[in-house]
């Protein structure tokens, strides 16, 4: 079986409306912290529409939004919906550059004594 595919896009202003409801939705389904939360985005709204464009990002599948970000600077600060928290950080593993590398790494490894 194939996975569904999980693709991300940048929200306009118009796009942060349902930002905001699936913040809302998230943080009653778990109540835990996210490192992105309501009203993160909320005052983010005050800049220019040019840099909200360029700044609040949303992944999704078929069933809709799987997380959020927003790049705060040089952070990107998201939240992960718990439908597909799992999948969301295993495919962005997939799409780095980077090298794989082994976890954990040897000097955190347990010694077999």
């Amino acid at each position: 079986m194939t996975e569904p595919r999980i693709s991300w896009d940048y929200a306009d202003r118009a796009g942060a409306a349902r930002v905001l409801e699936t913040l809302a939705r998230w943080a009653s389904a778990d109540g835990l912290a996210d490192p992105l939360h309501l009203g993160d985005v909320g005052w983010h709204l005050r800049f220019e529409d040019d840099v909200i464009s360029r700044t609040l990002l949303v992944w999704s599948d078929q069933d809709g939004p799987g997380a959020v970000g927003l790049l705060d600077a040089t952070v990107l600060r998201m939240a992960l919906g718990p439908r597909l928290a799992y999948r969301v950080v295993v495919t962005a593993g997939r799409s780095s550059t980077r090298p794989a590398r082994r976890w954990p790494p040897r000097r955190l490894r347990r010694s077999r004594s």
